[in-house]
């Protein structure tokens, strides 16, 4: 990691020898997870003509911690948005919008430091296609909705920027109402903080047969297959020692649990999606595609925000909104830790043209 970027490099797989048309992809990890995860998708990049690079978010190894200032904002929202939701998103949009300059800053420093081949769209090759995996989301949407405002350097990221990817978000990621009639967690046994995310991503990394996705009342919601396990179960000690960070997901006040605390009753991973959908004519941002891929085996939450996210941008369309090119990939058979179960899948998902 450079000595002036906050966010972590963690891997790189290197350029495929000989060519000057490969895609740089880089991949940002989700709520107490690392970017370890991806590293099954390595071995693929090359085959590929793509360059994969792993960085881990603030708060997990590698990365600058948030200071006491940045953790007193995300407090004070938290806090406010109990009585004043407007005053809580006046702190947050700032904030987030930092969180998407700092991934911008460290776009132009793969550009500036490793000379990467310029987008050819037209080719589908080159430049660079962005993603978040699940939580990982909000700095995608953080990203797309403020790049325009970020000044430009010596590097013209518009030249290589060529697609940003939301990969399997929750409903919450995107500010997307939730999956109605969902069973209530209430009567069930109360599980101890200092489980509770180990447990939850058991439960997230399981496989669910839903029915139809345009059918909310068949999604599985509770009760995942037999087999295949979860693929938490197939993780070596060294692996899941790795991969799995729980603490900014310690609702105990660690960093990522506290934005999604704060975050969710005041609407503002909403307000992040709807800018992010914006085309920005004139800003030379317009020509970055939005792609969503989603796995059909994840939980309930990840699917509902498929179908939701999907209708709403028909819904634009239709009424003439000017939206910057929106895709959507569906892998079928994946649960929600797709990088991980069928790591090549993954990775011809993000590349594939639509």
């Amino acid at each position: 990691m450079s000595d002036t970027l906050p966010l972590g490099i963690i891997a790189d797989s290197g350029a495929p020898e000989g060519s000057t048309d490969y895609t740089t992809v880089v991949l940002f990890h989700g709520f107490a997870w690392t970017s370890d995860g991806f590293r099954k998708m390595l071995p693929f990049a090359k085959a590929k003509n793509a360059r994969i690079f792993l960085v881990n978010r603030r708060d997990y190894p590698g990365t600058t911690p948030y200071s006491i200032e940045e953790r007193a904002e995300v407090f004070a929202a938290a806090v406010q948005g109990r009585t004043d939701a407007e005053e809580a998103r006046k702190i947050l949009l700032p904030w987030m919008k930092e969180r998407g300059r700092e991934v911008h800053d460290l776009l132009v420093h793969i550009v500036s430091q490793h000379k990467i081949p310029v987008a050819r769209p037209e080719n589908n090759a080159g430049g660079i296609v962005v993603a978040g995996w699940s939580f990982g989301t909000t700095l995608m949407s953080a990203l797309l909705a403020n790049v325009d405002s970020f000044p430009q350097g010596d590097v013209d990221l518009r030249k290589y920027l060529r697609r940003v990817v939301f990969l399997d978000p929750p409903d919450i990621a995107l500010g997307i109402p939730p999956l109605p009639e969902v069973a209530s967690a209430d009567n069930e046994t109360p599980i101890a903080p200092e489980r509770l995310v180990r447990e939850l991503s058991i439960f997230y990394s399981a496989y669910f047969k839903h029915g139809d996705v345009d059918k909310p009342e068949t999604y599985e919601r509770s009760t995942p297959l037999a087999d295949p396990k979860p693929t938490w179960y197939s993780f070596t000690p060294d692996e899941l020692e790795a991969i799995f960070h729980p603490v900014p997901g310690d609702s105990r006040g660690g960093s990522d649990a506290t934005l999604m605390a704060a975050a969710i009753p005041c609407g503002v991973f909403g307000v992040l999606r709807e800018q992010a959908l914006r085309k920005g004519e004139g800003s030379g941002w317009e020509a970055v595609e939005l792609r969503q891929v989603w796995a059909d085996y994840s939980i309930a939450p990840m699917v509902w925000c498929a179908r939701e996210f999907r209708a709403e941008v028909d819904k634009q369309t239709k009424a003439g909104a000017k939206l910057r090119n929106v895709s959507f990939v569906r892998v079928e058979g994946a649960n929600h830790v797709v990088m991980w179960d069928l790591p090549e899948r993954s990775l011809e998902a993000l590349l594939r043209t639509q």
